[in-house]
């Protein structure tokens, strides 16, 4: 089966198709101070607890030793090095759980897709990148383009509460939404064959598609989801710094997480 290529590209920067891996320099910031308040709201606890989705791999994938890589835990260990505390991670499984914890105080920040819809809960900063979402299918799946999924008497499986769940319940008005708690569980439903097609980012949806029984990932995307940092609404000094620290991170650097 030909492996698709994907993308993941900085906000603002050339788009490029991903090719073999290579080494990517650690995200770098230049200097940018926080403020007392900004410092206040990040690290309430003394270290910057950072909420992460493990089920987006184009920008975290935890190691064969178990450590976090990848452009999200990269940026947050640089965040945290320029406020001076330490960082810690609170992994996910999904976008949904992050926000469903949100009133726990269990986190200071979430990497997390933007959506306009979630600005009464969150503020996010300036987006550091962007994720192509798209669909995977069983192998005999007639549909080959991810534009051609909105029709009648097609079941799309999705996460609860990701963003692309929450685009698709906008604007399809003829397939068939079908929520599930987490990716996996997407996934799980069409290789049963309760569903047609799994929504997911490309990146994700390419790394499952090669495990048994394989699927196989459509042409195209039906949503390019800016990624940002977000923080608990209110938190306007922390949001501040974070826009002004991507700005000047470039966008950070761009990886490979296949």
């Amino acid at each position: 089966m030909r492996r698709a290529r994907h993308h993941v590209h900085r906000r603002g920067g050339r788009r490029r198709p991903a090719g073999p891996r290579r080494r990517c320099p650690r995200a770098r910031l230049r200097i940018v101070t926080a403020t007392p308040g900004a410092l206040r709201e990040l690290s309430p606890t003394g270290s910057l607890r950072v909420a992460l989705n493990l089920s987006n791999a184009a920008l975290v994938r935890r190691t064969a030793d178990g450590d976090l890589d990848g452009l999200a835990p990269d940026l947050a260990r640089a965040l945290a090095a320029r406020l001076g505390v330490p960082v810690a991670f609170v992994a996910y499984p999904s976008g949904g759980a992050i926000l469903a914890d949100l009133g726990a105080g269990a986190w200071d920040a979430a990497f997390l897709p933007v959506d306009p819809a979630r600005g009464d809960r969150l503020i996010f900063s300036r987006p550091f990148a962007e994720v192509e979402a798209t669909f995977a299918a069983r192998p005999d799946c007639p549909l080959r383009h991810a534009g051609d999924a909105d029709r009648a008497g097609v079941t799309i499986a999705t996460a609860r509460g990701a963003a692309y769940e929450l685009h698709l319940a906008r604007t399809y008005t003829r397939a068939v939404l079908v929520s599930h708690e987490t990716p996996a569980a997407a996934l799980y439903a069409v290789r049963a064959g309760a569903c047609d097609l799994a929504a997911g980012t490309r990146v994700s949806l390419e790394k499952a598609a090669l495990t048994a029984p394989p699927l196989r990932v459509l042409d195209g995307a039906f949503l390019t989801v800016p990624q940002a940092i977000a923080v608990p609404r209110g938190h306007r000094e922390a949001a501040a710094f974070l826009s002004e620290a991507v700005t000047a991170s470039g966008g950070t650097c761009r990886r490979d997480a296949v």
